[in-house]
């Protein structure tokens, strides 16, 4: 089974909004406060399991901008994906062929269509949304559905700590864990897989605590300890040596153990620490606790042992959903980036959705821009709109971090080339980029284009243009921010009147895409599954279908484009 999709209703500031999940990396960003957590902590809630997290902060779901009382409910649609999945739940609840429940299970499946399991934050109840079963076997149908869905992972970057001990009480071997969802009770779980997994299933931590041969017990907690430096330490190590030197502050002598302390008078219970053996000191062994280290490494260790230690993950690693808020926002720039990359490769067979201000996580050439979502808030209520749709009309500070990715790619190494083309925005350099390598009439492959970051943000690229390029010319909307802009370049570089223009100095407003005739408009935006010219340009620029891309440029009309060629023929 997998899930395919959330709707949120009524949790905080989102009255209503619905999330389509698929294998892949959906970040979310906005501008501070504008609900971007509450999307991750509303999926989140779904899982009963979690409930604990954190103390169940994430479950309270009052909307403090109103004063009324109304109920909130998660729905997640799930789509079996095997005839296997069928049975077992049939099986689990007894149904045998020729049952109503059974044969309605059968059909959903045979459909391919989902069904929907519903959470009510109130009672904590799951239901199955619009299935024809009186109300007691429809909760049983939906906790056996709960029970074998995918593992939902969450990460907050600002209070996921790793413990300094776990403790074990003294009557866990008689006993084992109680069920709970606590912190505490996650890092004993962890605890217990960490020892399963790293003896092959040989091995539980209760046959540890059970050895009295004090050899034996040294041999099997190294044998945990190397496990835990092939599944954390060799890829710290890895992470670093891709990224920069400055990464974080740990260096890259260091091993991971797990300290054992038996129960004394004073502390009646079983207790082990994550320890780390820093030896970058002429070899010398240092010990310190993982809290210790730099908070990038302690993100990063957290991370690792939730991601690869988890019982439910074991049993089902594909079709889980992560939820990261702010991830790896205390790695180094060079870390974040190759972080994404780590990240990537998770989402080829799983979900993952991360809340970011971090330019270096929404990397074009990685993140597909039609996947991106911005949370708006506006009059108390949170939106959640997909990038293709996000009009100008809206804030574009909560693009800010998109922005500035989409400039890193192009980059300033070229800014001592002879021909300069300098552009207000991002849009622009994308669609003349586009023109000058898909159509034989925009014959300028001479020019190195860089993009600005507004009309008003200029003059450190016409200063750097002025010294080091044989030609430049900077081309404005002709808007009121460009005859602004205008008027102050003017006053501040004496001369250069003639390499400052506007696209169309006759016709106000006029903007870039006004050389895109109307029904080319359309078309981009259908393409692209825009309602915006100025997003689906940047659609289309990242478009992954090549062919398709150079048919749509190759097909706009020249009516208005030979204007805009003959400007850039006439200055270069």
């Amino acid at each position: 089974m997998k899930y395919i999709g959330f709707q949120i209703k009524n949790f905080r500031a989102i009255e209503y909004i619905e999330v389509q999940i698929s294998n892949s990396l959906i970040p979310i960003i906005g501008i501070n406060e504008s609900g971007k957590t509450s999307v991750l902590k509303a999926i989140l809630s779904f899982d009963k399991l979690k409930d604990n997290y954190n103390k169940g902060e994430h479950l309270t779901y009052k909307n403090k901008y109103t004063y009324k009382n109304v109920e909130s409910t998660i729905v997640a649609s799930i789509l079996f994906e095997t005839e296997e999945e069928v049975e077992k739940i049939a099986k689990k609840m007894k149904l045998k062929v020729g049952d109503e429940v059974y044969d309605a299970l059968k059909n959903i499946y045979q459909s391919n269509i989902p069904i929907n399991i519903a959470r009510n934050l109130e009672s904590k109840k799951y239901s199955v949304v619009g299935f024809p079963i009186e109300n007691e076997k429809n909760e049983v149908l939906a906790n056996k559905i709960f029970e074998e869905l995918p593992i939902i992972l969450y990460f907050d970057d600002f209070s996921d700590r790793v413990p300094e001990t776990i403790e074990f009480p003294l009557n866990y071997l008689e006993k084992g864990l109680r069920s709970n969802n606590s912190t505490k009770a996650e890092w004993r779980n962890l605890l217990e897989e960490i020892f399963l997994r790293s003896t092959n299933g040989e091995n539980e931590l209760k046959d540890f605590l059970n050895m009295t041969d004090e050899d034996d017990k040294a041999a099997l907690l190294s044998d945990v300890s190397d496990q835990l430096n092939i599944d954390i330490i060799n890829e710290w190590k890895n992470l670093k040596s891709k990224g920069s030197t400055s990464l974080a502050n740990d260096e890259d002598d260091l091993e991971l153990l797990i300290n054992y302390v038996p129960p004394t008078e004073d502390n009646e219970s079983y207790r082990f620490q994550f320890k780390v053996i820093d030896k970058t000191l002429q070899g010398k062994r240092r010990q310190f606790n993982v809290v210790e280290r730099s908070k990038g490494f302690q993100w990063y260790f957290n991370f690792i042992i939730k991601l690869k230690f988890n019982a439910k993950y074991k049993n089902n690693p594909a079709n889980a959903i992560y939820l990261l808020d702010e991830p790896g926002s205390y790695l180094h720039s060079s870390a974040q980036e190759e972080l994404l990359s780590e990240l990537k490769e998770i989402s080829i067979k799983n979900t993952l959705l991360y809340c970011t201000h971090s330019q270096y996580l929404l990397d074009p050439d990685r993140i597909n821009v039609s996947t991106i979502k911005i949370a708006v808030k506006q009059e108390g209520k949170v939106n959640l709109i997909s990038f293709n749709s996000y009009g100008k009309n809206n804030s574009q500070g909560a693009l800010s971090p998109l922005l500035d990715a989409l400039h890193l790619k192009t980059g300033m190494g070229n800014i001592d080339k002879k021909c300069l083309l300098i552009t207000e925005g991002i849009t622009d350099y994308y669609l003349i980029s586009m023109l000058i390598k898909y159509r034989d009439d925009f014959n300028h492959d001479e020019l190195c284009i860089i993009p600005g970051s507004g009309a008003q943000n200029l003059k450190e690229l016409i200063s750097l243009s002025i010294a080091s390029a044989d030609k430049y010319l900077v081309l404005l909307d002709n808007d009121d921010a460009g005859q602004l802009a205008y008027r102050k370049y003017m006053s501040y570089f004496d001369g250069e009147n003639a390499n400052i223009k506007f696209y169309n100095p006759l016709e106000k407003p006029f903007e870039l895409e006004d050389f895109i005739i109307q029904e080319d408009a359309e078309r981009i935006k259908h393409i692209t599954q825009s309602s915006n010219l100025k997003t689906s340009i940047v659609g289309l620029y990242f478009l992954s279908d090549e062919q398709l891309k150079r048919r749509t440029i190759r097909k706009l009309n020249n009516e208005k484009l030979a204007n805009l060629d003959e400007l850039l023929t006439s200055h270069f």
